[in-house]
């Protein structure tokens, strides 16, 4: 199941919940001191990328991005967080780049998808124009060559 919309940038634009979300706002943990983050890692290394996190621009807070799919649209998560109060101010931008992968694998997906309901749509039709039902006999064997022939004809 594809994990987008089909218009992202269009969903980005116009939903309400991103408006608000474009602009910074604050955010802040109220249950404990334990936050758990996890970042891809970089494939030279077996760290993560100073691209994800950031201890050292400002002493006293961790500076964060994080790419993820929201509500059916790829965005990036851009903030920051103060490490001795656990608060902190972030917003959502659009990510073109992840956008364009999931859009092609969208895609993808719906081609494939599409492409083997007319393979059934064709077996179904050939089976109903070999086998009709004004022929006497058995019709099983009719039904399973006229489903083998169209499979091998119309295989994705």
């Amino acid at each position: 199941m594809p994990r987008v919309v089909e218009d992202q940038l269009g969903k980005f634009k116009t939903d309400p919940l991103f408006k608000q979300l474009q602009a910074q706002s604050e955010g802040f943990l109220r249950n404990g001191v334990n936050l758990l983050l996890s970042f891809p890692k970089s494939l030279e290394s077996q760290y993560s990328s100073s691209e994800y996190v950031d201890f050292l621009r400002e002493p006293g807070k961790v500076f964060l991005v994080a790419p993820l799919i929201f509500n059916g649209v790829c965005v990036k998560f851009y903030g920051w967080l103060d490490v001795q109060r656990l608060r902190g101010f972030g917003s959502l931008e659009f990510d073109e780049e992840s956008a364009q992968i999931e859009d092609d694998f969208l895609r993808e997906t719906l081609r494939r998808k599409h492409g083997s309901l007319e393979a059934a749509s064709a077996a179904k039709a050939f089976e109903d124009m070999c086998c009709t039902s004004s022929e006497a006999g058995p019709r099983t064997s009719c039904i399973y060559d006229c489903r083998r022939i169209a499979q091998s004809r119309y295989s994705v």
